[in-house]
């Protein structure tokens, strides 16, 4: 596995998308009393979406930061 897509694994998908996939996953199930998320057609939905959602946006976060990183560290010049 080449180093961008471990850093993309690791800290975007891994760092970013998981955890707030799992926040926002139990802010529907336990902070949100008028949710419909009871019945499992909707919750099922809603997971899926919600986890592919979070991944792809964790990806796409890892992606940027680690060009953000490297285009710094290529401007820095040697002392």
């Amino acid at each position: 596995m080449s180093d961008p897509s471990k850093f993309v694994l690791t800290r975007g998908v891994l760092g970013w998308g998981v955890p707030l996939f799992l926040i926002t996953t139990a802010w529907d199930l336990f902070l949100n009393p008028r949710s419909n998320l009871r019945e499992t057609s909707h919750f099922t939905s809603l997971l899926l979406y919600n986890l592919l959602l979070w991944l792809l946006l964790g990806s796409l976060f890892g992606w940027v930061v680690w060009k953000a990183r490297s285009g710094k560290s290529k401007n820095q010049r040697p002392a």
